[in-house]
This record gives C-alpha cells, structure tokens and sequence, in this order.
C-alpha cells in the first residue's frame, strides 16, 4: 500500500515536466493512493471493501487506456483502444450486474483486464519496433512502463482467474503475496518512468 508513495512524490516533484500522458500517470497514481485509503478504512471499521476492489479495476483500465490512446500515433489503435475499451466495460456491467454481485470478487473481469491490457502492450511493442525511432529503448519512459504493466498483468492473470479457489483453499493469503510483490515493483517502475519521461523532454 505504502510503495506507491515514492512515485506519488517523484510525479509531484516533475509534473510539469511531464507530457500529457504521464500526467495522466499521475493522476492515476493519486486516484490510487485515495481509493486505497478508502478501502483501508473500510477494513479498519470492519465494513466490506469489495465493491471498491470491484469497481477499481474499471478505473485502472480507463487511466491506462487513456495513456495508450494518446501516445499511439496510428489512428486504427486508437480505434483499437477505444472498442477494447468498450468490450471491457460491458463485460464488467454484465457480470457485476446479472452473473454475480457487486458484492462478491469479480475474478473474471480482472482476467479480461488483464488479457486487454497485456495485448496493448504488446501492441505498443510492434509500434515501436516498426518506427525504429528509438536507439535507445531503456531510456524511453513508456518502454518502461509498458514492460512494468506486462510483467504485472502477466503475472497476476491466473491468479486473478482462480482468485475464488484461492481464497477458499488459502486463507492465510500466501499465494495472494504474489499480487503484492508484483505491485511493489510496478510501483518502482512508476519512479523509473516519471523520472525519465521528465529528463528526456528536457533534454
């Protein structure tokens, strides 16, 4: 929970610096850190946070597919974001809505998350091969970023699949430290890519 604080205070630091995607980054880190404490506080008070931990990943996936959208300079993978985005949030309705509760882990619409982000990313992957543009990829902040969120979401994906099963046959959460560990290093990767993105546009 509290890993996420370095790249808060880093975005913070160089926001201006920043282009209009990173900004969104940033945004979305904050977004984070509020609906975090919320679901905290619901822990605390002993009230049920499941329909935060519901309704996030619907929140995750608009920041990112925001940031997507705007550095992709091909307008069919715009539209490809957009109808991706589209499936996304339907699915979620229709599972929240009529198959289950909002009250109740959405396992499924964390894996469909994860399969659209990760086919985004690989998508950026192939835009950035064809142009050849960058010599230097480590030094790109969305090379970075996108590597973080691959590894992230690639990893997370089974678990989230079989996040029921997990729960009722792991109550001490061990399998569960994955999710966590992943999401301390995507929280590094966060600082790698403000601070790069800052140095590079001023360069």
């Amino acid at each position: 929970m509290f890993s996420i604080i370095p790249s808060a205070l880093v975005g913070g630091i160089v926001y201006k610096r920043l282009n209009r995607s990173l900004k969104i980054l940033f945004w979305f880190i904050l977004v984070s850190i509020v609906w975090d404490a919320m679901s905290y506080y619901c822990y605390l008070r002993q009230l049920s946070n499941m329909a935060l931990l519901n309704l996030y990943p619907l929140v995750q996936f608009g920041f990112i597919a925001l940031i997507y959208f705007f550095i992709s300079e091909k307008k069919y993978w715009k539209i490809s974001i957009l109808i991706m985005s589209l499936i996304l949030y339907l699915f979620s309705v229709y599972t929240i809505v009529i198959m289950d509760d909002i009250m109740i882990f959405n396992s499924l619409q964390r894996y469909v998350e994860g399969i659209i982000v990760i086919t985004i990313c690989i998508g950026y992957y192939v835009q950035i091969l064809r142009q050849a543009e960058y010599m230097y990829l480590e030094k790109t902040p969305f090379f970075w970023l996108t590597s973080g969120y691959l590894v992230y979401f690639s990893g997370t994906l089974l678990l989230f699949l079989f996040a029921r099963l997990i729960f009722e046959n792991d109550p001490g959460g061990y399998h569960w430290n994955i999710r966590q560990f992943l999401q301390i290093g995507l929280n590094m990767i966060y600082v790698v890519t403000f601070w790069l993105g800052c140095k590079k546009l001023t360069s």
